[in-house]
């Protein structure tokens, strides 16, 4: 199952990757990563987001089942 800090930990993951940092760091000249995953982790917290954050939990956790090794062994 994906959890919402999960969803976070990817999002900052994938920003360092899509930028010219050399070194993974809590904070670097490009972002203070700490702060990033915070603001991600606190957008899918929202009560006023919870809509979209039901949509998106829904989508990561079928996209995760279906690509789990052991799911796609099972659903062939």
């Amino acid at each position: 199952m994906v959890t919402k800090a999960s969803i976070a930990y990817i999002a900052t993951q994938t920003h360092f990757v899509l930028t010219s940092t050399q070194v993974f760091s809590q904070t670097d000249l490009v972002i203070d990563s700490e702060w990033f995953y915070n603001s991600i982790l606190e957008l899918l917290e929202d009560p006023n987001e919870t809509d979209e954050v039901d949509q998106l939990m829904g989508w990561w956790n079928r996209y995760a089942a279906v690509n789990t090794p052991h799911m796609m062994l099972t659903s062939q």
